[in-house]
């Protein structure tokens, strides 16, 4: 737009409307400065806001996948308690009679042992899910704060630049007015 209002204003000008084709001109090349602004602000959201934004739903996606894992563990714990109550009747059905007696032992043993080792991996990995999500908020937090805070003052610092600018035009087209 601001080409075009430009072109406008040389044409004015060279057609005795010097007066307004000056301001047309300027206006012109107001639009042009706003829109090398507009477009530096875009660049500047792109990289300082929308990017860091990407990265939290990495994070996010990270999180969720550490807890379908967790669930998954505490399914895998579920399935071994089951085997190991199935192991412990069968143990009790077989006391007196022998050598099967000895099989359904070890049997109840090693459900025993996969059990606990399942408790202790989900409680591992309870414990990781918690820190890190702690963690997680804690610098979600202070991401956020920051990032926003940065995106807003851009923002604010884009306004004033183009309030200045169109304040500078409507002055001078008073100024030529009087």
């Amino acid at each position: 737009m601001g080409h075009y209002l430009t072109e406008l204003g040389r044409f004015e000008v060279d057609s005795s409307e010097e007066h307004f084709g000056g301001i047309l001109a300027q206006i012109g090349k107001c639009c042009d400065r706003m829109s090398v602004c507009s477009a530096q602000c875009v660049d500047h959201s792109v990289l300082h806001l929308v990017e860091p934004l990407k990265d939290h739903v990495l994070l996010v996606e990270s999180v969720s996948t550490m807890m379908a894992n967790r669930k998954k563990a505490l399914e895998n714990l579920h399935i071994a308690q089951k085997d190991q109550s199935k192991k412990k009747a069968a143990l009790k059905n077989l006391e007196g009679k022998g050598s099967k007696l000895a099989d359904a032992k070890k049997a109840e043993q090693d459900s025993t042992k996969l059990v606990e080792e399942r408790q202790n991996a989900l409680d591992e990995m309870t414990k990781s899910v918690i820190e890190e999500i702690a963690n997680f908020r804690r610098e979600k937090k202070k991401d956020f704060k920051r990032m926003f805070e940065g995106f807003v003052k851009m923002r604010i610092e884009q306004a004033k630049r183009q309030q200045e600018a169109w304040e500078s035009v409507l002055g001078d087209m008073q100024l030529e007015s009087l």
